[in-house]
């Protein structure tokens, strides 16, 4: 059961996060656009002008993966909890 205000607000309350975990979730949040900056560079030096379709190709299993997850979040909420 979760608890809630009795205001009826949802939402984080105040003062739940401290600077570290505010920290740790600033790099958590930056860290997907890092990587597609420090990679996109070295698969176009690898591959050329095929990397478009490289990158297309590994999209179609990642967009799949997303369908099956959204899925499995419409039948059990925490299906995807660790």
């Amino acid at each position: 059961m979760i608890d809630r205000p009795s205001d009826g607000g949802t939402g984080l309350r105040a003062g739940a996060l401290g600077t570290f975990d505010t920290v740790v979730m600033e790099v958590a949040g930056c860290g997907p656009a890092y990587t597609i900056v420090a990679l996109i560079p070295g698969l176009i030096a690898a591959v050329g002008f095929a990397a478009p379709a490289a990158l297309l190709y590994c999209a179609i299993p990642t967009v799949g993966i997303a369908l099956a997850f959204r899925h499995l979040g419409r039948l059990d909420v925490n299906s995807g909890a660790t």
